[in-house]
C-alpha cells in the first residue's frame, strides 16, 4: 500500500518517468478480440502497480504494534480458516471441518487477543505504580494517557428562562447565577445581614 503523507514531488516525477518509459511498448499494442483487450488491460494495470512500487513509499506493518504487541500467528490461521471455509461455500454446521475449524480458529484468535489486551493493561499499571513512586511528570503523563478522550459535548443550562447550549453561554450563566446567589434582594423572607433566606 502506498503511504500517501510520505509522496513528495520528487516521487512523483520518478513515478511519472517510470510510467512513461513503461507503457511505451503498449503504444504498439493491436486490439482486435476481446482477450486483446483483456491481455492490454492485465499488462497496463500490471505497469502501473510495478511503477508506483519502484518509485513511491510504502506503509510498513510492524507486527509489534499491532493487537497490543500480539502476534500475528494467531490472526493469520484465523484467516486463512475462514478463507478455506469461504471457498467450501459457506457451509453451517459442526457437521462441516471447515465450518469448525474456522469457529475453533475463531474463538483461539479472539481468546489469544483478549490474553493480549489483559497483558498489556497489566503492564500500563504496572508502569503508572511504578512512576508514582518516583517521577510525577511520568505518573502524570501515564494516566493521562490511558484517560477515555475529552467529549465536546457541553451540557444544555436553563438560567432564568433562557436556554445555554454553547461553553461561552454555560460559563456565563454560572457566572451570573453565583454572582446573583449573594447580592442582597428586595424580598421579606431574605435577611440582607447575613445573606440567607428565613422562614
Amino acid at each position: 500500500m502506498i503511504a500517501w503523507n510520505r509522496v513528495t514531488s520528487e516521487n512523483l516525477s520518478r513515478y511519472r518517468e517510470t510510467l512513461n518509459n513503461a507503457l511505451c511498448p503498449l503504444l504498439s499494442y493491436h486490439l482486435e478480440t476481446y482477450d486483446d483487450t483483456n491481455a492490454f488491460y492485465d499488462q497496463l494495470v500490471h505497469l502501473i502497480n510495478e511503477s508506483a512500487n519502484h518509485t513511491l513509499p510504502k506503509l510498513i506493518y510492524i507486527p509489534t504494534q499491532s493487537h497490543f504487541g500480539l502476534s500475528i500467528a494467531a490472526h493469520k490461521h484465523e484467516r486463512e480458516m475462514r478463507r478455506i471455509w469461504v471457498c467450501e461455500g459457506i457451509p453451517r454446521g459442526r457437521q462441516h471441518q471447515s465450518y469448525s475449524n474456522y469457529k475453533d480458529a475463531k474463538r483461539q484468535f479472539r481468546n489469544t487477543l483478549q490474553n493480549a489486551c489483559d497483558s498489556y493493561l497489566q503492564r500500563t499499571y504496572q508502569d503508572i505504580d511504578d512512576a508514582a513512586g518516583c517521577d510525577i511528570r511520568l505518573f502524570m503523563k501515564l494516566v493521562s494517557k490511558q484517560r477515555p478522550r475529552k467529549n465536546k459535548v457541553y451540557p444544555e443550562i436553563v438560567y432564568k428562562d433562557q436556554m445555554y447550549k454553547d461553553p461561552v453561554g454555560v460559563a456565563e450563566a454560572f457566572s451570573r447565577y453565583y454572582s446573583d446567589v449573594f447580592k442582597p434582594k428586595n424580598d421579606k423572607n431574605f435577611n440582607n445581614d447575613n445573606y440567607y433566606y428565613s422562614s
